[in-house]
Parts: C-alpha cells; sequence; structure tokens
C-alpha cells in the first residue's frame, strides 16, 4: 500500500489535470457513514535565475505533485476517529506520511481531548495548510511557511487538550495545549540537505515537544489575534564534519582554522579526527508565532510575526570534552492581503520577509542570511472541484535558497523572481 501510494505521487501533472477533467463531477465518498475526502494537486514553477525546490533555473520544472486522503466517523457517544494519509514528491523527495489518526473526544465547548497523531499548531494556519479551498495562494508565505520546512512542523504523537472557553463580551478564547514525541527524519528530506553549519546532516531526531496556542475572538466583528508556542528541548542532529572548503561559504570556517592554528596547517581536512568525522549538535528549539487576521466581507488581512531560538552544544568526537556551543535565531514575518471577488476568482498580495541572523553573528553578507518575498497572486475555479492558482514573486536575498536544499554554487546576486502555477482536484 505505501509503495502504491508513493507511487501514485510520482504521477505528472497533465495525467491528473486531463484525466480527471474528463470527470462530470468529482464528490467525497461515504462509506457507511465514514465520510472519505481528498485532493491531487501538482505544482509547477520557474525562476529567472537560480533552482528552487526544483530545477527551475530558466526552465518550468514541475517541482511537488501531492496527494491528499483523510477520512472520519463520529460515534453515536459523541466520539470521533479521524485520519489523514499524505504522499507527497517534493524536489525529487517522495515520501507518505500519516498525517493525523486520532481519537477525539469533547466533554463540552471549553474542553476536548485527541490522542494518536495530531497536527502541530503554528501560526494560523500550518494544520491547514494542505487546504488549497480555503486560501488564494498557491502556498502559504515562503519565508514562513518554507514549503520544506512542513515535515519539523506538521505533526506529533502524543495528546491534545482543547476547547473554546466563552468571554461574554470579551469574545471568546480557543486554546491547545499539547505534547508528544515527533517522527525521525532521515538526511535526504528537502530542508535537510540545505540545513549546514560545520557539518552536513545525515538525519534528524526531534524527540519530544511540547507547546500550546491561544486564538482570541476578539469583540471586534471579524478580528482575531493569535499566539502559538512550541519547544523541542535535546532535538538530536547527526552529521558529518565538512572541509575547510566548505565551510568557507557557510560561514563555519573559524573553528576549522583554530584547528589548524593549534595543530598544525592541513589538521582539519587531513588528520582524520576532524573533517569526514560524525558529529551531533543537541539543540533547544523554540518556536513562537504572533498573529492578527481580520475578516471583512469577501477581504481577509494577516500579519503574522515568528520568532525562531536556537541554542545547543556541537559535539565532535576528537575535541572530547570540549564541545562547541552553537546559537541561532531566526526572524520571520508577513503581511497579506485576500480579496474574494466572487465565487470563481480571487486575489491577493503579501510582503514577507525572513533574517536567519538578526544578531548579525554570521560574517557572511546579509544577502545570504535574508529573504524579502513580495508576491501577487490569483485562483480560478475552473469548476467547484478544480482550481487553478498562478503567483509571481518578487525576491531579495538569498537566505531561502539554502532551506530549498538547493544551495546554487556561485549564487551571489540577491536579486531573483519566481513564478508558480498549481492545479488542485478536491473530492
Amino acid at each position: 500500500m505505501n509503495n502504491f501510494l508513493v507511487h501514485l505521487s510520482r504521477i505528472s501533472l497533465p495525467i491528473v489535470v486531463f484525466g480527471l477533467s474528463s470527470l462530470s463531477q468529482v464528490s467525497a465518498f461515504d462509506l457507511d457513514g465514514v465520510a472519505i475526502h481528498g485532493s491531487i494537486s501538482g505544482t509547477a514553477a520557474y525562476s529567472d535565475r537560480y533552482n528552487y525546490y526544483g530545477e527551475t533555473d530558466g526552465k518550468f520544472d514541475i517541482i511537488q505533485k501531492e496527494i491528499t486522503l483523510n477520512g472520519g466517523y463520529r460515534f453515536e457517544n459523541g466520539l470521533r476517529i479521524g485520519a489523514q494519509a499524505y504522499a507527497f514528491d517534493l524536489d525529487g523527495y517522495s515520501k507518505l506520511t500519516l498525517d493525523f489518526a486520532n481519537l477525539d473526544y469533547s466533554f463540552n465547548q471549553a474542553i476536548g481531548l485527541r490522542v494518536g497523531r495530531n497536527k502541530l499548531p503554528y501560526g494560523l494556519y500550518s494544520e491547514v495548510q494542505d487546504l488549497d479551498q480555503v486560501r488564494i495562494f498557491a502556498s502559504l508565505p515562503l519565508p514562513f511557511y518554507p514549503r520544506g520546512l512542513r515535515s519539523l512542523r506538521a505533526l506529533y504523537d502524543g495528546g491534545d487538550l482543547y476547547g473554546n472557553i466563552a468571554m461574554g463580551k470579551g469574545g471568546s478564547l480557543d486554546y491547545q495545549l499539547y505534547g508528544g514525541t515527533m517522527p525521525k527524519m532521515d538526511g535526504s528530506e528537502p530542508f535537510i540537505k540545505g540545513l549546514a553549519n560545520l557539518s552536513t546532516v545525515d538525519g534528524i531526531t526531534p524527540g519530544k515537544t511540547y507547546g500550546g496556542s491561544l486564538v482570541w475572538n476578539t469583540p471586534v466583528d471579524g478580528l482575531k489575534l493569535g499566539y502559538t508556542y512550541q519547544k523541542q528541548p535535546k532535538l538530536k542532529m547527526m552529521g558529518t564534519l565538512a572541509t575547510h572548503a566548505v565551510l568557507v561559504p557557510r560561514g563555519y570556517a573559524g573553528v576549522a582554522e583554530m584547528i589548524d592554528a593549534g595543530y598544525g596547517k592541513g589538521t582539519w581536512d587531513n588528520s582524520g579526527l576532524f573533517a569526514g568525522t560524525h558529529s551531533m549538535l543537541e539543540l533547544d528549539v523554540v518556536q513562537s508565532a504572533f498573529s492578527a487576521e481580520y475578516t471583512r466581507g469577501d477581504w481577509i488581512a494577516t500579519i503574522e510575526y515568528g520568532p525562531t531560538v536556537t541554542k545547543g552544544i556541537n559535539t565532535i568526537a576528537a575535541l572530547g570534552l570540549n564541545r562547541v556551543p552553537f546559537s541561532s535565531y531566526d526572524n520571520r514575518y508577513y503581511a497579506q492581503v485576500a480579496w474574494q471577488v466572487n465565487k470563481r476568482f480571487g486575489a491577493g498580495v503579501y510582503y514577507a520577509f525572513d533574517d536567519s541572523d538578526p544578531k548579525d553573528e554570521n560574517p557572511a553578507p546579509k544577502k545570504f542570511t535574508t529573504l524579502q518575498d513580495i508576491a501577487v497572486g490569483a485562483s480560478f475555479a475552473l469548476k467547484p472541484w478544480w482550481l487553478l492558482k498562478a503567483e509571481v514573486h518578487v525576491l531579495d536575498g538569498l537566505g531561502g535558497l539554502g532551506v530549498a536544499g538547493d544551495l546554487n554554487p556561485g549564487a551571489i546576486n540577491p536579486k531573483w523572481n519566481y513564478l508558480v502555477l498549481k492545479s488542485t482536484i478536491s473530492f
């Protein structure tokens, strides 16, 4: 079954689109009270300068194919069971995941409990990032919700306490409190390929995670304010120490040069004690997001700010107990306005910014640690079940290229453009 779904995720966009477009209608299945829904989508992209989640430099490339299938059932006593499978191919990397599979029971409006595999809340939209029908753009703002980071923000195994607390004239408060563990990730994941400091990353064991989210539905009609918090203590990142030449463009050559200065030139690269040996980065990662959304008629305006603080120790076997401290900070934010013009057509614009070195601790020029994105997008419902989307991105910065896993050796010019086309069939 796994191999079958992963194989399906490799189906080309033209086959999916033209095969399903011949149907007179597409609808959900209902099997003895179990509602089955899903979607099939393909995303193509083009850049005038760089490869970004695919071979997009100067040509169109189908960078992502996705299949989502979910279902749920509610028992007479109020207990609900639900699950979602998600198969995808992103930049040549294919995977089948079980996004969620849980038991859910609401004791009353204020208290509910979900147990099993659950979705992680981050910002306003992380839990609904796969639902094309609820947004204008082909993707959520790239610097704030990078495609490649989905696997690190998608799911966990554990429990979730949730509810809605009525506050009278003060509106109401939606809350979630959760805790559990996250599954391991192999080094071929697109975003892992771009994570690089002293080491090239071979895999990640996220381990435990806990946090919560609050959404205040204010007394102002259409306005809600949100906050999410997530901590991953002792996340382990296994890697292989890179050579001095590889460390230079990353901005981490200082450690290798210090070793060479103390023990002789070439020690880092040629002694067999450093470059080419295994290392482990043990991290405490804290992610937060402050959000505001205002809906008025067919208009939606959103602002989100998401700082990330990462601190830990890089363990290098040859250094024994002299472990190398590591810290990083990341600030992301965006402002977006979307307008659903009519039942078929919608349009939107956003400005987004990501700075992975806000404290200027990295000696690399700022253009390598920042990404500014101005995007204009549109969606058109060719059929109620068939969405077509297009968006143009005008970008300034090279920071996002590393996260994408496409390092684009020799990339210098921070100015580049990116065109995205997406087709989604839902049932």
